[in-house]
């Protein structure tokens, strides 16, 4: 993962320097160390400002501020065995890539006098570059690496990849990773990253993962059960190898930050488990029917064939260990003795989904946004049953009982049926469920559900999906499979109503529940209360 300095964002750096400003202005960090500090003995005050400061004059050589215009960022990783190998790479002022090495090294300094003899550092000269090893004991799978080249700062789990980097950085060899014909096919097909450039080797992650099972038999001296358990770690894995290579790149576009992909898929792998389990549902041609136009938030997914993958994975299992078919047997026949079939009711939700968040009026006229789920279901009377008889038996538990846990029909929807709870007898929430039109349909609010009819049948606006895609700038290239809405930015703001809320009603609230405590408690209590609107 390759990412890049770009201008074109300096609104987007603006924004992040305003929070984080915030942020120190209001001192959030020093008033929960404060609070933190108070529940302590003075002796463990004591040692942790010492190991505090110890921290502060580590990192002291560190450009904070060149840290947060990074030219480049790097980040790859390799299987080798059984282990990741991982290397960062950032670029920043020569300068500034002196400060922060040696801030990194402090650290490595300091774990080495804290670790006595069983650690050690060793540093060597490289092309140029001075790599500095912690090296840990010999059963570690790693031991960390700092080096810099230049203006580049580099940190490993291992040196050798420290090594290989700095040497591709001078002259990229022929088979390197961004050589591979699939690779560069993939980057040719998309735009030109500005921002972010990612690339996954599907087929070479899975080559390595089946390589675990070498390490296992040679762990073991090839003894039969090991290698009858790395058959079955490589058989499993070649039912999930399906991807062969996805790149992506990040680019902008005026306010719009983009994120395009293109992945292939492994020539054999329309016969793996994985693939019939997700490839099999049809497009989502009618996914604007399912929004209405006011949603704040949806997401409409196609499906996935969970019986296939439950028989398949069956299956798989009777291939690798014959012996559990007595298992296998038991299991069948405990589903016949309560008449409730694992495989039936996956069936009957191999379909595709819908999830939208919209504001509703209830029937006080109070306005409040809720969220309903619609599932397809191929036998609604079947799985309607089963619910019914599993709250039948819920209700017959004593403790169930004593949260008055029931089920009853739904005063506003017909044939609808609603969860009650003491626990919600004081909140809005009157969690509801029914079947409508062969799909099951739930929501905490009956009125949310009764306004997704209606806008499915027509009766209220959806959304217009030519407006919505000309807003976004998103062109539909093909058949959709997905597709997805959010609004961060109206989240955030909600959470940070929701807190300043919290915080008008909290004192009240914990001055009750600190009525008996003590002084210093109640104290307590009521400044972690005033870090609320702070955080808001």
């Amino acid at each position: 993962m390759r990412k890049m300095d770009n201008a074109e964002r300096t609104d987007a750096r603006a924004f992040m320097a305003d929070a984080w400003q915030t942020a120190q202005d209001e001192r959030i960090g020093e008033r929960i160390l404060e609070l933190v500090s108070k529940t302590m003995t003075s002796g463990q005050r004591d040692a942790a400002n010492n190991v505090l400061e110890t921290l502060r004059n580590a990192a002291a050589p560190t450009p904070c501020e060149g840290l947060s215009h990074l030219a480049e960022v790097l980040f790859t990783q390799q299987m080798e065995g059984p282990f990741n190998k991982m290397l960062l790479a950032w670029r920043l002022s020569e300068q500034d890539a002196k400060g922060f090495e040696e801030g990194l090294l402090n650290f490595l300094r300091l774990a080495d006098e804290r670790a006595g003899d069983k650690l050690s550092l060793k540093t060597e000269a490289f092309e140029g570059a001075s790599l500095t090893t912690l090296v840990l004991p010999k059963q570690a799978p790693f031991s960390p690496c700092v080096a810099r080249h230049g203006d580049v700062v580099l940190v490993s789990s291992h040196a050798d990849l420290v090594r290989a980097a700095i040497q591709n950085a001078k002259a990229s060899p022929a088979d390197g990773f961004w050589q591979r014909d699939k690779i560069s096919q993939a980057v040719s097909a998309l735009p030109q990253a500005e921002d972010a450039l990612v690339a996954f080797d599907g087929r070479m992650l899975f080559t390595k993962l089946r390589g675990i099972g070498d390490f296992i038999e040679a762990q073991s001296n090839n003894a039969p059960q090991a290698k009858r358990a790395a058959n079955i770690m490589r058989r499993i894995i070649d039912e999930f190898a399906i991807l062969d290579c996805e790149v992506s790149v990040e680019y902008t576009d005026g306010k719009r930050n983009c994120l395009e992909s293109y992945g292939t898929l492994q020539p054999e792998s329309h016969e793996t488990l994985l693939y019939k389990t997700l490839a099999t549902a049809k497009p989502c041609d009618d996914w604007a029917k399912w929004t209405p136009a006011d949603a704040t938030s949806f997401s409409v997914h196609n499906g996935i064939n969970l019986a296939t993958f439950y028989q398949g994975a069956l299956q798989l299992a009777l291939e690798v260990a014959p012996e559990i078919q007595p298992k296998l047997d038991q299991w069948s026949k405990m589903q016949d003795d309560v008449d409730v079939h694992v495989v039936k009711i996956l069936q009957a939700f191999d379909g595709p989904s819908a999830t939208a968040a919209f504001p509703v009026v209830d029937a006080q006229g109070n306005s409040q946004t809720a969220s309903v789920t619609a599932i397809r279901c191929s036998d609604p009377e079947q799985i309607e049953a089963l619910i019914l008889r599993a709250f039948e038996g819920l209700e017959r538990i004593p403790a169930v009982q004593a949260q008055g846990i029931s089920l009853t029909d739904c005063p506003s929807l017909e044939g609808f049926h609603q969860i009650n709870a003491m626990a919600l007898a004081m909140t809005p929430t009157r969690p509801t469920f029914g079947f409508r039109d062969g799909w099951l349909w739930c929501s905490g609010n009956p009125a949310a559900i009764q306004k997704a009819l209606d806008v499915r049948a027509g009766d209220e606006p959806a959304l217009d999906a030519a407006k919505f895609l000309e807003r976004f700038g998103v062109e539909l290239k093909g058949p959709v499979y997905s597709i997805g809405y959010s609004h961060p930015g109206a989240t955030v703001r909600a959470i940070a109503d929701a807190i300043d809320q919290a915080a008008a009603t909290a004192p009240m609230m914990i001055g009750i529940a600190a009525a008996q405590a003590p002084p210093e408690t109640a104290e307590l209590l009521q400044e972690a209360v005033g870090l609320l609107p702070s955080l808001a």
